[in-house]
């Protein structure tokens, strides 16, 4: 029998790293050849929060007892707005 707790964290750590590997061309471009994101910081912040309101929603469904199950529009808000105000001090 696995320990589902592992495996959540192994999950969450592999959609992480992906996540990151998938980003940071766009965040490591210069302003002369700006990226997707660059050009819609606005876009990519609501992106950004959709998925983690989503994945804020999934942890609740599954038990999760996080701040961030607990409150996912907060989750989803504040992430949103970080990338939004990442991509704009670039």
């Amino acid at each position: 029998m696995r320990n589902t707790t592992i495996t959540r964290r192994l999950r969450a750590a592999a959609i992480l790293s992906a996540s990151i590997a998938l980003a940071v061309p766009a965040f490591v471009a210069t302003p002369a050849q700006a990226g997707v994101l660059h050009k819609h910081p606005t876009a990519a912040g609501v992106g950004a929060g959709l998925v983690a309101h989503h994945m804020a929603k999934k942890s609740a469904a599954k038990g999760g007892h996080s701040l961030a199950a607990r409150h996912p529009i907060a989750t989803g808000v504040v992430a949103g707005v970080a990338a939004h105000h990442m991509l704009k001090k670039k």
